[in-house]
């Protein structure tokens, strides 16, 4: 007696309900696998550019320059001042130069020594002078930050970072100042409802926060809790 022959080759059914899973299965998924993709792209940038910034601390801290200048932009820039020149603008009382020849209304110091803060106009201004580094910052081209801004770093944070830019509120603490937002730009935009900045409820956004000492510290905003919470 013959054995019947098993047909082992799919049926036209079994080969649509396994498209229909496939699909079924990229409807559900694919939406997820973006955005843990997205999210993974801004917290690297985040990341990067903190690191960047703890780089150059570094080098003030170690005294290849005493003072220098992150200027956040879409390209952005770096400034530093020579010991030499840092040392002019320390001096008290202070050459003309460094006061605009205004010496009372500076208490006898320099416009930036009066001030314990840098130019936001490094590259034009006149009672300082400044040197415009190579070694920059490059954002990747899917990701947007705001605002622009700079970065004052010097030894010992004796200079005024001036990173305090705006406010905004987290789960464990209450009113806190924000320095630089960094948004992935799949979701943002650069003005409406969508804007990359603090305020607006979009997903995948950090902010990094700068305070007077030159720490960094970092937040990302929970969508489904409407808060920025520490990392």
């Amino acid at each position: 007696m013959l054995r019947q022959r098993v047909n082992k080759a799919f049926t036209i059914i079994e080969i649509l309900v396994v498209i229909i899973v496939i699909i079924i299965f990229v409807v559900i998924a694919y939406p997820n696998m973006t955005s843990y993709l997205t999210e993974r792209e801004v917290k690297q940038e985040v990341n990067s550019f903190i690191e960047y910034l703890e780089e150059k601390k570094a080098e003030i801290q170690e005294g290849k320059y005493p003072v220098a200048i992150v200027l956040v932009r879409a390209s952005p820039q770096l400034y530093y001042m020579t010991h030499e020149e840092f040392g002019i603008q320390m001096k008290v009382p202070a050459p003309a130069r460094t006061n605009r020849g205004q010496a009372s209304r500076y208490n006898n110091k320099s416009v930036m020594n009066n001030a314990r803060a840098c130019p936001s106009q490094p590259a034009t201004i006149d009672y300082s002078n400044w040197k415009k580094s190579t070694d920059t910052y490059s954002w990747k081209n899917n990701i947007r930050h705001w605002p622009n801004m700079n970065i004052c770093m010097s030894k010992d944070a004796i200079l005024d970072p001036e990173t305090r830019h705006f406010d905004f509120t987290s789960l464990k603490k209450g009113r806190l100042e924000g320095a630089l937002v960094i948004c992935s730009a799949t979701n943002s935009t650069n003005s409406g409802s969508t804007r990359c900045n603090a305020r607006n409820k979009i997903e995948h956004r950090y902010i990094i926060q700068i305070d007077r000492s030159l720490n960094i510290l970092t937040y990302k905003y929970n969508l489904k809790k409407d808060k920025w919470i520490q990392k």
